[in-house]
């Protein structure tokens, strides 16, 4: 990295936005470490719960990332970012979903789910259930599909409720490698499921 792109904080950040909308992963990682603690900070002021807090900045470093080419700089980054973590924990707060992503099966059913048509009867049961199969099975192929350290990181923290800290311990590695394993493995799921679903 030159010394040219660090001398002016949104500069480099302009260019780390190129970087990543051309497919550049470190040059997003670089974004989600900037501004990681300052999202947090904010979400969890919101919601006043650590865990949660910790999954809404995950949510919010994944709408990022599909929304990025629609980035166009009329703002700083960060401004565009703080919108978005913004509307995620208030979208949390308003919807009293205590759970988002602590269990990877929990997406939402309107991304799922083609639109309803005005007037149109509501899902099934027997609907639901078969959609909720699928995307389980699709789920689970997907997971499978992982490298060992994210499939390893996203289980402890999904199926075994884990804290990053305590995932941290049992992984023998620091809390913000967790925290970059999980948001890996949470894109990759989100991708495969996208592209299935």
């Amino acid at each position: 990295m030159s010394k040219q792109r660090v001398s002016d904080g949104s500069l480099h950040d302009l260019v780390l936005v190129s970087e990543a909308m051309a497919g550049d992963g470190r040059a997003f990682d670089m974004l989600f470490k900037r501004y990681y603690r300052r999202v947090y900070r904010l979400v969890f002021r919101m919601v006043r719960h650590d865990e949660l807090a910790e999954d809404l900045v995950q949510e919010t470093f994944l709408r990022v990332l599909r929304s990025l080419p629609g980035f166009r700089g009329e703002c700083s980054f960060y401004t565009w970012l703080f919108r978005i973590a913004l509307n995620t924990a208030s979208n949390a707060v308003a919807n009293k979903e205590s759970q988002i992503f602590l269990n990877a099966t929990e997406f939402r059913d309107d991304e799922r789910r083609p639109p309803r048509t005005e007037g149109a009867e509501p899902w099934s049961a027997p609907e639901r259930a078969l959609m909720d199969k699928q995307v389980l099975q699709l789920l689970s192929q997907a997971v499978s599909e992982l490298p060992d350290h994210l499939a390893r990181a996203i289980s402890l923290r999904c199926d075994e409720g884990l804290s990053y800290e305590a995932i941290a311990h049992h992984m023998h590695c620091p809390v913000g490698t967790v925290r970059s394993r999980i948001w890996r493995a949470r894109e990759f799921l989100h991708l495969r499921l996208d592209a299935q679903v």
